[in-house]
């Protein structure tokens, strides 16, 4: 069967057709310029499975009449496609040296779809070589594997009678390969000296002095790394003769050099004159050329300067004026500011006026509220829920109360924890994991004295206070009463924070064990550390001994809130004294939107200490816990009260203890329920 040489016209998908480069006669390739008479009619071949192959790839291959077609284009179909290998002709050098150009030195590139090379040698011999790309030359190197017994063939050198196929010389299928001929060692030379020494080791009779196979190897890496190798040491040679004539110019240099040297010191009078000279010359040039360029660097930049005085001048206008818009700017905003808090105080009051309204006006007010929304959009998005008539305790009170400055606040909260028989560090705690998103849980009989106390420091002595049952299924139950849609306290102290961000609303859910607690109770935990929860609404509960659903229990509840159960002191306090002389003293309000925060350099640093023992739960909420502690910085020790928020077991003991104290009330509480 006659072969051909080509490549595929177009990727297999999965046919193709090949375009025929030459033919293969006599053990050689000719070249054809026109194939439609040789392959009629199109001059190329259809190969219908050619999957290993891809567009422009050489390979070889035979034809066949096509069974389906007997005339037109297609006539002819490929059959035994293979991939060429290219032949180097070694046969003018030693194979030495045809061995270290595959072996140790590698080729640039490959013919593609092809890993291999034939290497002609002398006497009518050839070698197959595997090549493979080195990991850090790039160049293509012989596959080391059986290079010490690689097979030789009788090399059929017809072949270079032929044609060239772009600039290579590629081999005949059958032909340029013939019958075995031996085998060669083509191992690498470090490989080679490595196998002489191992073999020369077992021969010899061993003593004292011999190499081990330790060193042996040492030793051939040694020579490796230092190019002592025959492979890498050609270059020695040539340093060799170059050396011996550069050595003799060298030492003639050296001679003159110390000939000149003499010389120049026999002129040194004349030397010292030339330089006294030149440093006159030098000294009145520079004088006159300084001189002269002053002059005319003055002459040029005189317009500059002028050009950049009135550039001075209209910068200082320009930022004269700026000062006086950024001042316009700055005191507009402070007016429309006022002007908006003016309104919303109005506005205040008519939400009061409008809450105290009967039940049986809520149509009216609803359309009063609907009306003042429409006009005012913004500052009443939540209007028509908080002008709702309801019951008094679960309203917000928008009486506008004074702000105290934040620097008074830990002296209020100890005033306060003075004045109702309460330990300072129990209400601290209660601040801290309040202001930073914590849903606070109290023993239901302490509950209420105890979140009044600490209203009366924070947000006026307001308290809201919803009244939980048995309807409470999930928590938008919580924003409208389940039996009649109207408005819920929660809900209403939660659009009152979003109307005023800037007064506090506290929020106490009465009676968890009045409802089916695993229902709703860890979405509203999650809701409340939820970025869409107003900061200025801070929520407490309170949980009886005895749930209503014990089916219901919420398991992992002492570990998702933050449970405490301080007690006041058993004694007549200041607080009760003053109610039964009906003097109470005036609660204290302060402004949520001035609230003291960290900067972020502040957060990243006292929190990476905590990083590689914290989960990222654990650390968002130490986040809003430090960022809540700021305000009573002074009363404690940040760090340590972060280690016992952390870890029930932290470093401030006393802390700890009330924490923990909590966790387990609340803990054998639920456990008691089962």
């Amino acid at each position: 069967m006659t072969l051909y040489l080509g490549h595929p016209a177009y990727d297999p998908k999965p046919y193709t057709r090949i375009d025929p480069v030459a033919q293969a006669l006599e053990g050689r390739w000719r070249v054809y310029a026109d194939w439609t008479k040789a392959l009629p009619t199109e001059g190329r071949v259809f190969a219908p499975r050619l999957n290993s192959f891809r567009e422009g790839d050489p390979l070889t291959f035979g034809v066949e009449p096509n069974p389906r077609i007997d005339s037109g284009p297609d006539r002819y179909v490929a059959v035994d496609p293979r991939p060429v290998t290219e032949v180097l002709d070694f046969r003018l050098v030693a194979p030495e040296e045809a061995r270290r150009a595959l072996v140790e030195r590698g080729v640039q590139s490959l013919i593609p779809a092809t890993d291999s090379i034939i290497a002609a040698l002398k006497d009518g011999i050839c070698v197959v070589v595997k090549m493979e790309r080195h990991p850090t030359l790039g160049r293509w190197v012989a596959n080391i594997d059986g290079l010490e017994t690689l097979s030789a063939y009788v090399f059929d050198a017809r072949l270079f009678e032929g044609d060239r196929i772009g600039g290579r010389w590629i081999a005949v299928p059958g032909i340029t390969i013939g019958a075995p001929a031996g085998a060669l060692n083509w191992c690498r030379d470090s490989d080679f000296l490595e196998a002489v020494l191992k073999r020369l080791r077992r021969a010899a009779p061993q003593a004292d002095s011999s190499l081990t196979r330790a060193q042996i190897s040492q030793f051939v890496a040694y020579l490796t790394r230092a190019n002592l190798l025959p492979t890498a040491g050609a270059e020695w040679n040539s340093f060799r003769e170059r050396l011996q004539s550069f050595a003799s110019d060298l030492a003639h240099n050296v001679q003159l050099t110390d000939e000149l040297l003499d010389a120049i010191c026999a002129l040194r009078p004349v030397e010292v004159q030339l330089a006294s000279r030149r440093e006159e010359i030098e000294t009145k040039l520079r004088d006159e050329l300084e001189d002269r360029i002053l002059q005319e660097l003055d002459k040029e930049m005189e317009p500059l300067s002028a050009e950049r005085d009135r550039l001075a001048s209209e910068v200082a206008e320009l930022s004269a004026r700026a000062d006086r818009e950024r001042k316009e700017v700055q005191q507009a905003m402070s007016d429309a500011e006022g002007a908006r808090q003016a309104l919303k105080d109005e506005l205040s009051m008519v939400l009061s006026q409008l809450s105290d309204a009967a039940l049986s006006t809520e149509e009216t007010v609803g359309m009063l509220a609907a009306r003042i929304g429409a006009r005012l959009k913004e500052p009443a998005q939540e209007f028509g829920l908080l002008a709702a008539p309801g019951a008094p305790w679960t309203k917000p009170d928008f009486t506008q109360r004074p702000f105290h400055e934040w620097t008074k606040f830990s002296q209020i909260l100890r005033n306060s924890s003075f004045r109702c028989g309460y330990d300072l560090t129990d209400l601290l705690l209660v601040d801290v994991a309040a202001r930073s998103g914590e849903l606070v849980v109290f023993p239901e009989d302490r509950a209420a004295e105890l979140v009044r106390c600490y209203a009366g420091a924070i947000s006026g002595g307001e308290v809201v206070r919803h009244i939980l049952d048995p309807a409470i299924l999930c928590v938008d139950d919580l924003w409208r009463q389940p039996s009649n849609s109207r408005p819920a306290a929660f809900g209403r102290a939660w659009a009152a924070a979003r109307y005023d961000p800037r007064r506090f609303r506290v929020v106490l859910l009465e009676g968890l064990h009045r409802t089916p607690v695993d229902l709703w109770l860890p979405t509203l935990v999650d809701l409340l550390k939820d970025s869409r929860r107003p900061s200025n609404l801070l929520v407490f509960a309170s949980i009886g001994p005895s749930l209503l659903d014990k089916g219901r229990i919420w398991q992992d509840m002492d570990q998702s809130v933050v449970a405490l159960t301080p007690a006041p002191n058993a004694r007549l306090t200041p607080y009760i004294l003053a109610r039964a002389s009906g003097r109470e003293p005036s609660p204290a309000c302060f402004d949520a939107a001035s609230m003291p925060l960290p900067i972020s350099d502040d957060i990243l640093g006292i929190l990476t200490e905590f990083e590689d023992n914290t989960d990222g739960v654990r650390l968002r909420r130490l986040a809003s816990i430090y960022r809540s502690s700021l305000a009573v910085a002074t009363e404690i020790d940040t760090k340590s009260w972060l280690s016992a928020f952390a870890d029930a077991s932290g470093a401030d003991a006393e802390i700890s203890s009330r924490l923990s104290k909590g966790a387990n009330w609340l803990r054998e509480l639920l456990s008691h329920q089962e």
